[in-house]
């Protein structure tokens, strides 16, 4: 694994969980993010933040979005300088932006992707548009020297450039 291998957090808005959702007693603003990898090889992106959703969503979740081509150029890149994209899993708040990268793989795992495909999971402007490439995982998989894929029970996916330690994106 090279050196310079680096993660950034991108900040790509905020949605409002509502109290029925939280287990508590309000509602709660829950941050966006997705992950920016820099690898010899190239750019992964660890999720693409909040997409298009329908007026009941929109209004369930009252999400505020930060464009993605703004947070990839406030850290120094662009849409076209992404060579991966991984998908934690398929809802709006995390595959929202995989249009806008049309062409380039998205890797998910396997029973991820067959659930998002069976419906009624997320909006499929999202996960069915032109130049939509999906590469299937089953389970942990090491995708570039040192960069593993890593399900976990929270979320399907995490994503680690370290190979036994350090910090997982989710």
């Amino acid at each position: 694994m090279a050196n310079d291998t680096a993660v950034r957090r991108l900040d790509l808005g905020y949605l409002v969980r509502p109290a029925s959702e939280t287990g508590g007693p309000g509602p709660r603003v829950e941050p966006v993010l997705a992950y920016l990898v820099r690898h010899e090889r190239g750019l992964i992106l660890f999720d693409t933040g909040i997409g298009a959703a329908d007026p009941e969503t929109e209004a369930h979740y009252r999400p505020r979005r930060r464009a993605l081509p703004d947070a990839l150029a406030a850290a120094g890149a662009a849409l076209a300088d992404v060579s991966l994209v991984v998908n934690c899993h398929l809802h709006f708040d995390h595959c929202g932006g995989n249009p806008l990268l049309a062409g380039a793989p998205i890797l998910v795992q396997d029973v991820e992707l067959a659930t998002a495909r069976g419906g009624d999971y997320t909006f499929d402007e999202l996960l069915h548009f032109p130049g939509a490439t999906y590469e299937e995982l089953a389970g942990e998989t090491e995708i570039w020297p040192g960069v593993h894929i890593i399900p976990t029970p929270a979320t399907p996916t995490a994503i680690s450039p370290w190979p036994s330690a350090g910090p997982t994106a989710r």
